[in-house]
C-alpha cells in the first residue's frame, strides 16, 4: 500500500499514523489508517470505506492527517474525494463529519486555538478554508488566493505560513499540472495575510518544507526567508556562501553539493 501522509502525535512523539492506499479507482484496494504507539516498531491497521490516493495525482500535497495537539485522541483526515474523516480513539474508528467540501489537499489543527482546523480544498478551483467546531464546519479564509493550499505550517509567534499552486485540475496538483503558485503569511499578532510571494526569474510553483532540506530542480528552486515576510532568499546560495560549495544547476539526482545537506 502507498502512503499518502504521516501524523505524529505532538505531546506523545511514540505515537505515530499513516493514511494509506494507492489509487482511487474502483477496482483498487480501499484505504486505511495505520497507528504506531512504539515509532513504528508495530503497527494497528483500521480500515476504511473509501480509496487513499496514495500514488495519485495530488499527492505531493498535505500532510492530510493531523493530531489535535490539545486532544491526542483526536485525528483528522482529509481524503482525496470524500470529504474530511474524524477519530476521537486514536485512530481506531473514524467517521465522515458533516464538513461540505469533498476534496482535501491538506488538514492542520490549530496549536493555538482550540477546535480551530485549517484545511485546502481541492473543490472548485481551490481554496484555503476554516473551521472554529472541530471540522463540522467550513468557511472560505477572504482575501486569499482562489488556488489548492499545498502545505501550511504555524510558528512559534502564532504566524501561519501556506503555500498554494493553480493549474486547470485542482484535485490533481502536486506533483504534476501546476501553472501557478504563490506564498501567505498569516501575521501571529493581528490575524492579517499578506502575500509574501518570491519573485522568481521564471514561472514556479511553490511548496513548503523543514529548513534542513535543500532541494534543486530544472523547474523551481528552494527559497528561505530568515525575516517573516520581508523576503527569501535562496537556501542554497545561502548554503554555498557558508560552506563555501557550489550551488548546484538543472536536476540534481543525488545528495552532493552542500556539504552536510540532503538534495532530494
Amino acid at each position: 500500500m502507498g502512503i499518502l501522509s504521516f501524523a505524529v502525535d505532538p505531546n506523545a512523539p511514540d505515537r505515530v499514523y499513516a493514511a494509506t492506499g494507492l489509487y482511487l479507482s474502483q477496482w483498487s484496494r480501499k484505504g486505511a489508517i495505520l497507528r504506531s504507539d512504539d515509532r513504528g516498531r508495530t503497527w494497528q491497521k483500521t480500515e476504511l470505506p473509501i480509496g487513499v490516493g496514495g500514488n495519485s495525482d495530488g499527492r505531493g500535497s498535505g500532510e492530510r492527517l493531523a493530531v489535535d495537539p490539545r486532544n491526542g485522541d483526536v485525528l483528522y483526515f482529509g481524503s482525496n474525494r470524500d470529504g474530511l474523516w474524524k477519530s476521537t480513539d486514536r485512530g481506531r474508528s473514524f467517521a465522515r463529519t458533516g464538513a461540505g467540501i469533498t476534496g482535501f489537499s491538506l488538514v492542520a489543527a490549530d496549536p493555538a486555538v482550540a477546535n480551530q482546523v485549517w484545511a485546502g480544498s481541492t473543490d472548485g478551483s481551490g481554496a484555503l478554508v476554516v473551521s472554529h467546531d472541530g471540522g463540522a464546519s467550513f468557511a472560505p479564509v477572504p482575501g486569499l488566493p482562489a488556488m489548492v493550499p499545498q502545505h501550511m505550517v504555524f510558528g512559534p509567534d502564532g504566524s501561519a505560513y501556506v503555500t498554494f499552486a493553480g493549474g486547470d485540475q485542482a484535485s490533481g496538483l502536486n506533483p504534476s499540472n501546476v501553472k501557478t503558485g504563490a506564498v501567505w503569511k498569516r501575521d501571529g499578532k493581528d490575524g492579517h495575510w499578506h502575500e509574501i510571494t518570491p519573485k522568481p526569474r521564471r514561472p514556479a510553483s511553490w511548496a513548503a518544507f523543514p529548513a534542513s532540506t535543500c532541494r534543486a530542480t530544472a523547474r523551481w528552486r528552494s527559497r528561505r526567508s530568515t525575516a517573516g515576510h520581508r523576503g527569501m532568499t535562496s537556501i542554497c546560495r545561502a548554503m554555498a556562501a557558508r560552506t563555501g560549495a557550489r550551488c548546484p544547476r538543472g536536476r540534481v539526482t543525488a545528495p552532493r553539493a552542500i556539504p552536510g545537506w540532503s538534495i532530494t
